[in-house]
């Protein structure tokens, strides 16, 4: 009988390791995929280590005259404060990707517990959660998302908070999904027959066999998020000078004569916002193929 379970380890064991090199493989092969995540990489140690080697300066004002272009000292010009455009983009960045990230996870951690048990236990508790979901979803995010801002106040930290809370019945409605079609499964109501606990069910079963899914939504999510922030702090309701964020500099930068004679100051935030969610997106696209069974190898 031990020579058996042995066994049925190892068979176990090396089905899943044949499944992640599957993945793996399918991964490796999506060249977008590959390359948004190259340049994210890049983006990120740029973002987390150029500021200390560079000593970047994104706060000291009066620099030059506001909107002077680009010069040999300040490679970006600077803003209407007179603050360097270039350390404000990389500092920027660090804001908005954390937004993202942060964001993400607090949704993920809301959603996914929720629509476990929705989906686990049913009836009366999968209706009370599913409909407080559909109210989250029934009113348009960014509204509900400025009346919030405006009540508590607009930072980094309350936006992160904000956009994380109204962005979980994405990920339970996902889950609770899988967990509806996993829990019918003969493992599980094996592990149920035998008297194994509902929390060791979940941990065991449920959750590793649901989260494939979890996992490409929330690379989206990301995306969503950042794009989120920057239209909150271009609207003026999000991470406040002199705080720096993608967004941000492009709010300041709304006026005609700034648009169409001082490209310096809102291009290059521009354009590292369509290249970051463009990259998040390359990298969900290929999660979501080498994820899913059918996809050739």
């Amino acid at each position: 009988m031990m020579v058996n379970n042995k066994n049925d380890n190892i068979y176990s064991s090396s089905k899943k390791q044949s499944y992640f090199r599957d993945v793996a493989k399918r991964f490796v092969n999506h060249k977008l995929a590959i390359i948004g995540l190259i340049i994210l990489t890049l983006l990120i140690l740029i973002v987390t280590f150029l500021p200390m080697t560079m000593k970047l300066d994104p706060y000291t004002i009066g620099r030059e005259l506001p909107y002077s272009g680009p010069t040999k000292g300040l490679v970006l010009g600077v803003d209407n404060a007179g603050r360097d455009n270039f350390s404000r983009l990389i500092y920027g960045g660090r804001v908005s990707l954390l937004v993202g990230l942060l964001s993400t996870g607090i949704s993920v951690l809301i959603g996914i517990p929720l629509g476990i048990v929705a989906g686990y236990y049913g009836k009366t508790i999968d209706a009370i959660i599913m409909r407080i979901a559909d109210i989250f979803i029934s009113f348009p995010s960014i509204i509900l998302i400025l009346v919030l801002v405006s009540i508590i106040g607009p930072s980094m930290w309350s936006i992160i908070v904000i956009i994380g809370i109204m962005g979980w019945p994405e990920f339970a409605r996902l889950i609770r999904g899988n967990v509806l079609s996993v829990r019918e499964k003969e493992y599980v109501e094996s592990a149920k027959a035998i008297g194994v606990k509902d929390s060791e069910i979940i941990l065991k079963y449920i959750l590793p066999n649901s989260v494939a899914p979890i996992i490409v939504a929330a690379t989206f999510r990301v995306a969503g998020a950042i794009l989120q922030e920057s239209s909150l702090s271009f609207l003026g309701m999000g991470v406040q000078p002199p705080q720096a964020s993608w967004g941000n500099m492009l709010y300041g930068a709304q006026s005609l004569t700034v648009l169409t004679t001082k490209q310096w100051a809102w291009i290059p935030p521009g354009l590292m916002l369509v290249i970051t969610i463009c990259c998040v997106n390359f990298i969900g696209d290929g999660l979501r193929d080498a994820l899913d069974p059918r996809m050739k190898i």
